[in-house]
């Protein structure tokens, strides 16, 4: 979903900044750049 960081913190009970640090190492493992790359890539998982 295309949920903001905030949105997501506050529905898992963690920090915004938890939130961008654990982002930013998904998109370093799955080498993605950014939020657009990332749910084109993945949203056809489904």
């Amino acid at each position: 979903m295309n949920y903001s960081a905030l949105r997501i913190a506050n529905e898992m009970g963690i920090t915004e900044g938890t939130v961008r640090n654990l982002i930013k190492r998904i998109y370093a493992k799955t080498k993605i750049s950014d939020k657009g790359q990332f749910i084109t890539t993945f949203v056809h998982l489904k």
